[in-house]
């Protein structure tokens, strides 16, 4: 009896390892008995997890045991998933999972292209530490776009539309073990790409990003000058809209600047009675700016609220308990006014909408 406990707990001890030479992880896991058909949102969940029952396999280590043997391995991080931070494409490096992820999973809306698989290292919290480890879904690997889930299919994934797109494709009896090994050849990532966008500059360095592009794709941190008109920053978020795919990534933005989608806002918002929430409005001039909140009056008969807006003071607005702003400017308006408006009301507000002003 003692020998075989020690023999269990030897064997629960050994099921990840880390091979630098190789910059490989193997690890183990043990199927959910999840049935074939099954809709699913992950591969691997650590022990820990609750989600066990829409996963293939729960891992027998957890999640920092993984991450640090994947550090070990001389497999780098690459940055994860962060909605704040309008990063939805994985960006990281691209791994060989095997056994082939695609024997337990089938993908319903695309069977003939297999997505292939992304190591990001997961979100961290302000110590370093793995969030999966401490936070549901506690995910090792995602089947859709999850920050905390260091392992990734090499997609922008939004979880509610992908949901019943992933599918089990055959039915394991619980508690049969596989064990998988995750590789990385050195060199296959997603490559950074600064994308400096100025006035007059804007279609060449477009171009030679178009150039720059690789089979695994650019991670491209784009930059607007703060001498663009909004306009002319609408006219250049259409051309990145264009592009934005798997080839070219469009993650995120610098630092006191907007999401380029800010300048993309869907026109039918103007009405505010076709809006799911009312945000706080700012109305720029040459020489001035209004704050407007709408009030909403939910006490009256039918389905929607009465809307009400008024006038607030630049306090109020920073004192909303809203995280959004539409900003509504004149087309030939310098961007570097509405970065220091931004600055000015940080971090009061997390969603940005920029309409050009139609009066």
């Amino acid at each position: 009896m003692i020998a075989s406990t020690i023999a269990s707990l030897l064997f629960v001890a050994s099921t990840v390892t880390a091979d630098p030479s190789g910059r490989s992880v193997t690890f183990s896991a043990k199927a959910t008995g999840i049935v074939a058909n099954a809709p699913l949102e992950f591969l691997f969940v650590t022990p820990e997890s609750d989600r066990d029952y829409e996963s293939v396999f729960v891992t027998d280590a957890k999640a920092s045991e993984i991450a640090a043997a994947f550090d070990k391995a001389g497999i780098r991080r690459g940055l994860p998933i962060d909605g704040q931070k309008c990063r939805f494409w994985p960006s990281g490096m691209r791994v060989e999972v095997s056994p082939s992820p695609w024997l337990y999973i089938e993908d319903r809306d695309s069977a003939s292209v297999r997505l292939p698989v992304a190591y990001t290292g997961g979100s961290r919290d302000a110590n370093g530490a793995l969030v999966a480890e401490t936070n549901m879904p506690s995910a090792v690997f995602a089947l859709y776009s999850l920050g905390q889930s260091m392992l990734l299919l090499d997609d922008a994934l939004d979880q509610s539309e992908v949901y019943g797109r992933f599918v089990s494709k055959q039915t394991l009896e619980k508690g049969t073990r596989v064990e998988f090994t995750v590789s990385w050849n050195g060199a296959s990532r997603t490559k950074p790409y600064g994308l400096e966008l100025k006035p007059g500059e804007a279609k060449g360095a477009i171009e030679a990003m178009r150039q720059a592009v690789d089979d695994c794709g650019l991670d491209v941190s784009p930059v607007f000058s703060d001498e663009f008109t909004i306009q002319e920053a609408a006219s250049v978020a259409n051309a990145l809209a264009v592009l934005d795919s798997r080839s070219v990534r469009i993650n995120g933005f610098a630092d006191g600047q907007f999401y380029y989608r800010a300048f993309l806002p869907l026109e039918k918002w103007r009405d505010r009675s076709q809006r799911l929430t009312q945000p706080i409005e700012a109305y720029f001039t040459n020489t001035n700016t209004a704050y407007v909140a709408i009030d909403e009056d939910w006490s009256v008969e039918g389905l929607d609220p009465k809307l009400t807006p008024r006038s607030i003071t630049f306090d109020e607005a920073k004192r909303a308990t809203t995280d959004t702003c539409f900003i509504y400017a004149p087309p030939d308006m310098k961007l570097k006014r509405l970065y220091d408006f931004k600055r000015s009301v940080a971090p009061a507000f997390r969603n940005w909408y920029i309409y050009i002003n139609l009066n």
